[in-house]
């Protein structure tokens, strides 16, 4: 294995007691070094497994672009309120 492959491999090491899943000859043949790794490391079910995780991190992104939109809003409704104070629009209690 090349030093750049085995660089490309560091984030997916599992802890050593974990066995590697086996691959079955008949999927090897279609698939690359990097893409094996990852099966042998995650298992068959590794697309699900990102695309699950993927879709988790898209919502939570979602999520708080959401919240920061709302606390966007607060910000701005707050500073017109300043705004209006400052000029003396609004009585001070």
């Amino acid at each position: 294995m090349t030093k750049n492959k085995e660089e490309a491999r560091d984030p997916l090491k599992r802890p050593a007691q974990v066995e590697p899943f086996i691959i079955p000859d008949v999927v090897r043949e279609h698939f690359d070094d990097y893409s094996l790794d990852v099966l042998e490391s995650f298992g068959m079910d590794a697309p699900a497994k990102l695309n699950d995780y993927a879709c988790a991190l898209e919502d939570a992104l979602i999520e708080q672009v959401g919240k920061i939109q709302i606390l966007r809003q607060h910000i701005e409704n707050l500073q017109k309120q300043n705004l209006k104070v400052i000029k003396g629009e609004i009585k001070k209690k």
